[in-house]
């Protein structure tokens, strides 16, 4: 039986690719500091371990790796939310974090390799003014970490891909002009991100390494200067 471990499978996104994966067959694991409080399947498993502690971490992990069986997929959702110094947390829990869990993992990944799949932002190659500048470098390192373990890992028969998604609906009436603005004319969901994953981690995508794939609808593809227009309905 393969074995999947998710990263901060969790939150609205990670329960639902916690879900997907669980449903192909197969143990999850998930690790997070809370529990999901709600049941995620039957053979899904939750790791109360904090990846700011680092230490704590790597050890966890192992434990998860030599207790669950041969491993299939690795997905990495986490990110920084708390108190303390943005820069420094954010670093910890985006990069070190992910550097420690691939390297413990990638050595556990059965002899037909596998899948391990980091959910990124957009923020890695733009700036949302909202967020510090800590997310937005741990972001970029992200990406290129996924290129560079897409590379080192590759002769392991381990992809290693991103997914970045856009503006995820949240039930707030305020995103509808984010909707209006995005070609497919909606928001995203915890599902089509989801999927997105899923596919990254199915034999479908194969030959598919070192990868971003975007899943905002579109709404990238956009002159920032024709969006402000179109939203604030000034003429050109």
């Amino acid at each position: 039986m393969t074995h999947s471990i998710i990263v901060g499978g969790t939150g609205k996104i990670g329960r639902e690719v916690t879900r997907v994966l669980a449903a192909s067959g197969g143990t999850v694991s998930v690790i997070a500091r809370f529990e999901p409080g709600e049941s995620l399947g039957p053979d899904v498993r939750h790791a109360a371990i904090d990846v700011r502690d680092l230490e704590a971490l790597e050890t966890g992990v192992a434990d998860l790796v030599a207790s669950g069986g041969p491993m299939r997929n690795l997905v990495l959702l986490q990110r920084f939310r708390g108190e303390g110094d943005a820069w420094e947390r954010e670093l910890t829990v985006s990069v070190a974090a992910t550097k420690i869990i691939i390297e413990a993992v990638s050595r556990a990944f059965e002899g037909g390799g596998g899948s391990i799949v980091i959910v990124c932002s957009n923020a890695s190659r733009m700036v949302a003014e909202e967020q510090p500048v800590g997310y937005h470098v741990a972001k970029a390192a992200l990406r290129q970490m996924c290129r560079y373990y897409a590379a080192a890992l590759g002769p392991l028969g381990i992809r290693v891909n991103c997914v970045t998604p856009g503006a995820v609906s949240k039930g707030a009436s305020g995103q509808s002009a984010v909707a209006d603005a995005t070609p497919l004319r909606r928001l995203g969901t915890p599902g089509d991100i989801a999927g997105a994953v899923a596919f990254l981690c199915s034999d479908d995508a194969s030959f598919i390494t070192g990868q971003d794939l975007v899943v905002d609808g579109g709404l990238s593809l956009l002159w920032q200067e024709s969006l402000v227009r179109s939203l604030t309905q000034e003429d050109g």
